[in-house]
């Protein structure tokens, strides 16, 4: 027996001539669109390495900086305390009086050794102790007071205490008020 093998399968199919035109224009659509999405890929892939590379040269900019401030943060801080200082000295030099003109019109009055207390008080006045050893001396110190007063550089004058000790020394206490010019 022959054997006559039977094909059910048709090796070529009988297509119509649109179905052939369409077919081509598929063929060409599916090359379009596959050089599209892979064109659409290799768009994608660029525009990620470039923000990759934006965003790693930042990150390094931000450490560089943000070291930076961590060097400086010690200067700032010593800085801003400064400022504080210096606003609190000036609110003291605002406030601060020179005594210069008060140790300048106590000692034309008497200088150490003799003077024994020095004080200021309030407006302007001082309070001194002067010891002398004798009532001359004494005498020339209230002379001499008198003298400032006259001239304008003392206002007030006030003996507020006399002591005569055993030995014959001589304790003198005045309250006067400076003139400041």
């Amino acid at each position: 027996m022959e054997k006559n093998p039977i094909n059910l399968f048709q090796n070529q199919v009988a297509f119509s001539p649109t179905l052939v035109v369409v077919e081509r224009y598929l063929r060409v659509a599916r090359y379009v669109v596959l050089s599209l999405i892979f064109g659409i890929g290799l768009l994608t892939l660029s525009i990620y390495f470039i923000f990759q590379f934006q965003k790693r040269s930042l990150d390094t900019k931000r450490q560089v900086l943000y070291q930076a401030v961590q060097k400086d943060i010690t200067k700032e801080a010593m800085l801003l305390s400064l400022r504080a200082r210096v606003s609190a000295l000036k609110k003291i030099m605002a406030y601060q009086i020179s005594i210069a003109p008060y140790i300048d019109t106590t000692l034309s009055i008497a200088a150490p050794p003799r003077l024994s207390s020095f004080s200021l008080g309030e407006g302007n006045s001082v309070h001194i102790e002067v010891d002398v050893d004798t009532i001359t001396e004494a005498v020339s110190i209230v002379q001499t007071v008198i003298q400032l007063a006259n001239e304008h550089k003392i206002k007030n004058p006030t003996m507020t205490s006399i002591i005569l000790n055993k030995d014959a020394k001589v304790t003198l206490g005045f309250t006067y008020t400076v003139v400041l010019q």
